[in-house]
C-alpha cells in the first residue's frame, strides 16, 4: 500500500483503512462519501487545520450524527428533530511530504443504526445532475431572476 494511490471504493474492497494514500482531498472525500452512502450513514467535514502559511494540513470527516443535539430549534416555523446522537465515527487525514493525503486515524464504530436503502435522503448524498441544474438556471434567467 505504501507509495500507491488508493481508492476506498475500488472493487469489492470499500472499507477505508489507516495508511491509505490519496492524491487530493476531493478524491478522498468522493471515496469516503461513496463508502458512507453504500454503508448507509451521512458524512460531513468536522474540522480542518492549517499551518502558519495557511496550508491545510489535517482534515477530519465525521458521521453527520456526531455531536450533541442542539437544545433550541433553529427555525421555530419549521421545527425539526436533531439527527445528532454523539456518534464517534470519523476519519482523519494528514498531508504527507509529497503532497498526498494519508488516512492517519479512523473510527468506524457508530452508536446508531444505519440503513443503506435510506442513504439517498441524506443531505450529503443529494445531487442534482448538470442537465437539470442548467435547465433550472435557464428557466430562472428567462424570468429575470438570476
Amino acid at each position: 500500500m505504501e507509495g500507491h494511490s488508493s481508492s476506498i471504493s475500488s472493487g469489492d474492497d470499500v472499507v477505508p483503512r489507516i495508511g491509505m494514500i490519496f492524491d487530493d482531498l476531493d478524491q478522498l472525500w468522493d471515496d469516503y462519501a461513496t463508502y458512507a452512502e453504500q454503508t448507509g450513514f451521512p458524512v460531513r467535514k468536522q474540522t480542518s487545520k492549517k499551518n502558519e502559511e495557511g496550508i491545510v494540513r489535517t482534515v477530519t470527516y465525521c458521521c453527520a450524527r456526531a455531536g450533541k443535539p442542539a437544545n433550541a430549534c433553529q427555525n421555530p416555523m419549521l421545527p425539526r428533530k436533531s439527527l445528532r446522537c454523539g456518534c464517534l465515527a470519523k476519519l482523519t487525514t494528514k498531508l504527507g511530504r509529497k503532497g498526498r493525503w494519508i488516512i492517519s486515524s479512523l473510527t468506524l464504530n457508530h452508536n446508531h443504526h444505519y440503513n443503506p436503502s435510506k442513504s439517498r435522503f441524506f443531505l450529503c448524498n443529494r445531487r442534482i445532475s448538470g442537465y437539470i441544474q442548467n435547465d433550472n438556471l435557464i428557466f430562472w434567467m428567462k424570468r429575470g431572476l438570476d
